[in-house]
C-alpha cells in the first residue's frame, strides 16, 4: 500500500475515533453540566443565536459554537475556496503538507492532525493557522473543543493521543 494511502486510512480511522469519542463526551457532559436534567439544557441552548448541530449556510460570513463557557463566533469555515465535505455534515477546511483540519457541527469539535513528520513545527504552523482561519484569539480557541492528533503513518511514538493546543491549559507535550 502506498504511503498516501496509508495517511488517508490512518486520518480517515482517526476521524472516525475522534469522532466517536467526541459524541460520547458531548453526551457526557449533557447529562453532568450544572446538575440540571438533559432536557433543560437543550431547551436553553436552542434559545441561543448558534448554529447547533447543523451546517450553517454559506451565505453567512460567521457562525457562532457554544463552548462551556459561553458562545465563541467564528468565520465560516464552509465558505473557504478549499473546504471539502465530510459525512455528518463536517467539513475539511485546511489541507496542507504540515496539517489536516477538519470541523463537525454535530459535535461542535475541531480535529486538527499533524501531517508532517516534524510534529512540532507542524503543530506550530497549523495552531497559527487555526486562529487565523477562524478569526479568534487564543483565549478563545481554548474554549473550543479542539483535538490536535498525530496520525501514526506521520509519527508512530506520537500517534494515539489527544494533546489539545498547546496555548491552552491541559495541552500535552509531544514526546521526544
Amino acid at each position: 500500500m502506498s504511503t498516501r494511502r496509508k495517511i488517508f486510512f490512518g486520518i480517515i480511522l482517526l476521524l472516525s475515533i475522534t469522532s466517536i469519542l467526541l459524541f460520547w463526551l458531548s453526551q457526557k457532559n449533557k447529562k453532568t453540566d450544572n446538575n440540571q436534567p438533559e432536557t433543560n439544557q437543550n431547551t436553553a441552548k436552542k434559545e441561543l443565536p448558534i448554529i447547533h448541530g447543523e451546517k450553517p449556510a454559506t451565505a453567512i460570513d460567521t457562525f457562532t459554537i457554544a463552548t462551556q463557557t459561553g458562545t465563541v463566533a467564528v468565520n465560516n469555515i464552509y465558505k473557504l475556496p478549499d473546504a471539502k465535505p465530510l459525512d455528518l455534515d463536517g467539513v475539511n477546511f485546511k489541507n496542507t503538507q504540515y496539517y489536516y483540519m477538519a470541523y463537525y457541527p454535530k459535535q461542535q469539535g475541531f480535529i486538527i492532525a499533524m501531517m508532517d513528520p516534524n510534529i512540532q513545527k507542524a503543530r506550530e504552523i497549523a495552531e497559527s493557522d487555526f486562529l487565523d482561519i477562524l478569526g479568534i484569539t487564543k483565549d478563545q480557541a481554548c474554549q473550543l473543543n479542539v483535538s490536535l492528533t498525530v496520525p501514526p503513518t506521520v509519527n508512530e511514538t506520537a500517534s494515539g493521543g489527544n494533546y489539545g493546543l498547546s496555548f491552552c491549559p491541559g495541552e500535552t507535550e509531544f514526546p521526544n
